[in-house]
């Protein structure tokens, strides 16, 4: 799978409010006592990031400054990679993940009734609503976990790994393909077991990953598959590098559908109401 949009994190050692009381630097400092990073959040400079790095003789080697995005307003959006998905900050106080071609809401955090200014992902790595007060009004309890990565993945799982790469918090919602799949992605199904895939042979092929067992495939292997793209119509197709369409699921004139690898096996496409329109017929895995 390509690679996903992420916000990284660094270790904190203290938390200073400065002048301006809607600016909060935060600095990092090595076992040495140096400072190596700070990050200015709120005020004029907000997002603004300071690198400081020193040679072994103790002296200054390098000094760099930059924007890093960390914090979403309402209507701000941070896409997977692909563009297939993003999560955002409603005006109802909201977080969403959302299919970026249909607008379907994969996952919601459930804070309507909060009165939400904005959502951000800490440096100690939990993800944050905060009022416009500065009180803290839900998280994902991921804190303590300096150095991790919010990540929006392309199969439209939002994720927080640390540095290890250990899943810490998602919000469940893989196994869907909100875009193009080309030639060796793989959309995973939310527990791992399984995977939809396009083959150079053509093939489009739902596998236990396991043990690399295809438990179906398209059929297309005569065809000159270029990529697979889940159409905003609902319509699953395998295309040339022409763009002449090779194969499809005539899944067409159902806007807001959902393509999803589930945990069972089973490949499928429902309608926004959760009417089921096509399917493999793997499922019972």
């Amino acid at each position: 799978m390509r690679g996903a949009l992420v916000w990284v994190v660094a270790a904190t050692i203290c938390t200073i409010p400065v002048v301006s009381s809607a600016e909060v630097v935060t600095y990092q400092y090595d076992v040495h006592g140096r400072l190596t990073q700070s990050f200015k959040e709120g005020g004029p400079a907000d997002g603004t990031l300071t690198t400081i790095t020193n040679d072994p003789t103790d002296n200054r080697s390098n000094y760099a400054v930059q924007v890093v995005t960390h914090i979403l307003h309402t209507g701000d959006k941070l896409y997977s990679s692909d563009n297939g998905f993003y999560l955002t900050l409603k005006g109802n106080g909201n977080l969403a993940v959302v299919t970026a071609s249909s607008g379907a809401e994969l996952w919601t955090s459930g804070s309507t009734t909060l009165a939400t200014d904005r959502a951000s992902f800490q440096w100690d790595g939990n993800l944050v609503l905060i009022s416009a007060a500065n009180v803290a009004l839900w998280s994902t309890g991921t804190y303590n976990h300096p150095a991790s990565q919010l990540i929006m993945q392309m199969d439209g799982n939002l994720v927080i790994k640390d540095p290890s790469g250990t899943l810490l918090w998602q919000t469940n919602t893989g196994g869907h393909l909100g875009g193009t799949l080309h030639i060796g992605d793989k959309i995973y199904s939310s527990d791992n077991r399984f995977y939809l895939t396009l083959k150079a042979n053509g093939n489009l092929s739902v596998v236990t990953a396991s043990t690399s067992s295809e438990l179906w495939t398209s059929g297309s292997t005569t065809l000159a598959t270029d990529r697979a793209i889940f159409q905003s119509d609902g319509n699953f197709v395998l295309y040339s590098a022409t763009n002449a369409a090779l194969w499809h699921t005539g899944t067409y004139n159902h806007p807001g559908s959902q393509l999803t690898m589930q945990s069972d096996g089973n490949l499928v496409i429902k309608d926004s109401t959760g009417t089921l329109l096509w399917q493999t017929n793997t499922g019972g895995n």
